[in-house]
């Protein structure tokens, strides 16, 4: 899902992220057989590839490709005053 030919900074944040939250994920497509699915990535993985995973991860559970991006790679919003208060609550709110 996604071309990157560079370091993705977010990866050790992202890494973590799915991680803490596995044990939350629920889907009624996939029930019980939900852990199945994990790890979303593994040891070794390029940076790229474990971005990728997580992104189609989020996507396919249904999160539409802008929001899901928006999660993973947040745009620098604390103190930006010029940032709408909608889309400022949306970081507040967003699990990271």
């Amino acid at each position: 899902m996604v071309a990157h030919n560079g370091e993705i900074n977010t990866l050790r944040g992202n890494k973590h992220w799915m991680a803490a939250r596995q044990g939350l994920v629920s889907s009624p497509k996939f029930g019980a057989d939900i852990s199945k699915l994990w790890p979303i990535s593994y040891e070794g993985q390029s940076t790229p590839r474990v971005f990728d995973n997580a992104l189609e991860f989020l996507t396919m559970g249904g999160y539409p490709l802008a929001h899901a991006m928006m999660m993973m790679i947040p745009e620098a919003w604390a103190g930006n005053q010029l940032m709408s208060e909608e889309r400022r609550d949306f970081y507040e709110y967003t699990p990271r």
